[in-house]
């Protein structure tokens, strides 16, 4: 027999005296419950070797039944490999150029959108100082009106004179509605200034954006340039791996060191050497 396992078309399969022979192991193995004296033990080191031959077969088995395909994957990797080399190093390159040409038109539409928010921001305030001017005109004159009436009142009322009371207070009542004028005014002024703000905002156009090409993905990301990795640690340890070189550790725990964090003990496992008599040629 040429090999544990075989490729029959399509189907992997192990051979049919591999099956009786995994049997036969299994059999034997089943009777052995205790180890309790030389003899017994001198029994199931025969069935641990039998075992330990079938295991190495299978595992030679697969090792060549698998060569194959993985030379042929092997391969297969070099070829793709050779053909997208230079494709991708040109891929690459061009990436770069359309890399860098995103990160001009950031700029441009950074500093566009600055100039938008420095014009509105100039319009905004140049429409509140109308406005404030306006409002300051406005209660100037109201004050001057307020100031007319009570003085033509104060000197009405020192002359005693009906007739000159009246009028007087048609004098006031006229600055009165003189006053009432300049609100209208001031009203109309505000709602001016207020059209013409937004009149500039709309002129200034949509908020700039970046060129882009149809089919075009263009993805911000971080570029992490240098890591200390215990200050890391003690920030953010859910973003840290830290695994145990297991090796490692059993062979300085061998040499009789103790190591902080790790709780140990020695245990004891029997194997063979060699292997038992069997009939597969793998």
């Amino acid at each position: 027999m040429n090999s544990l396992i075989v490729i029959d078309k399509d189907a992997v399969r192990v051979e049919t005296l591999a099956v009786e022979l995994k049997q036969n192991a299994l059999a034997k193995a089943s009777v052995i419950e205790e180890v309790n004296t030389a003899e017994e033990q001198v029994l199931a080191v025969q069935v641990q070797t039998e075992l330990k031959g079938l295991i190495s077969d299978a595992e030679k088995a697969r090792k060549s039944v698998k060569e194959p395909f993985l030379e042929m994957g092997r391969r297969i990797d070099a070829t793709a490999t050779a053909f997208i080399t230079s494709i991708k190093q040109e891929h690459d390159r061009v990436s770069r150029l359309v890399s860098d040409f995103q990160v001009r038109e950031q700029e441009r539409v950074q500093a566009k959108l600055r100039e938008q928010a420095e014009e509105a921001a100039r319009i905004e305030r140049e429409a509140a100082e109308a406005k404030a001017k306006a409002e300051r005109e406005a209660m100037e004159a109201t004050k001057r009106a307020w100031e007319a009436e009570q003085a033509a009142l104060r000197a009405a009322a020192r002359e005693r004179d009906m007739a000159k009371r009246e009028q007087l207070q048609v004098a006031a009542a006229a600055q009165a509605a003189e006053a009432a004028k300049i609100q209208l005014r001031l009203e109309e002024e505000r709602k001016r200034q207020d059209e013409l703000a937004a009149q500039q905002k709309e002129a200034m156009g949509p908020a700039p954006t970046a060129t882009r090409v149809n089919g075009q993905r263009v993805v911000t990301e971080w570029v992490i340039d240098s890591v200390d990795i215990w200050a890391v640690v003690k920030s953010r340890p859910d973003l840290v791996k830290v695994e145990l070189k297991v090796a490692e550790a059993k062979a300085e725990l061998k040499r009789g060191i103790q190591i902080k964090g790790i709780t140990a003990h020695e245990t004891q496992s029997a194997t063979t050497r060699g292997r038992a008599a069997l009939t597969l040629d793998v």
